[in-house]
């Protein structure tokens, strides 16, 4: 069974608990920012990391064996690493915003690996947790 609408957004920050609730505050503000416009050249850059980082992992047999198993699950085939290129070049503005809509109209989740407190539970409530 291939799962086509699955998936997982997840941001990380590691930080000491005094600077948990600033971390947490300037995730707010980029995941926010998600909802503006992308221009052309942000997302050529974008395109263009995002595929030297892909192709780079795939130079390790690990990462090779990672990704087809993924593609098996996901996708019920293998993707060749070029129409992974295809399709990470195909991405436009209008898609990037489309999916950052749909993220931005879920609520978020919260994980936080500490001591209790640290995180203030008003920036968590402004945050819509």
């Amino acid at each position: 069974v291939a799962h086509t609408d699955s998936g997982l957004f997840s941001i990380y920050a590691g930080t000491g608990a005094d600077d948990a609730s600033e971390a947490l505050a300037l995730i707010g503000r980029a995941v926010q920012r998600m909802a503006e416009p992308v221009d052309e050249p942000e997302l050529a850059r974008a395109r263009s990391q995002l595929k030297a980082g892909l192709l780079m992992a795939l130079e390790s047999p690990f990462a090779q064996s990672e990704q087809l198993g993924r593609n098996l699950l996901i996708y019920d085939r293998v993707i060749a690493p070029a129409e992974l290129v295809e399709r990470i070049d195909a991405v436009d503005a209008a898609a990037v915003e489309r999916v950052a809509q749909r993220l931005l109209s879920a609520k978020p989740s919260l994980a936080v690996l500490g001591p209790p407190g640290a995180v203030d539970d008003g920036l968590a409530a402004a945050l819509g947790l």
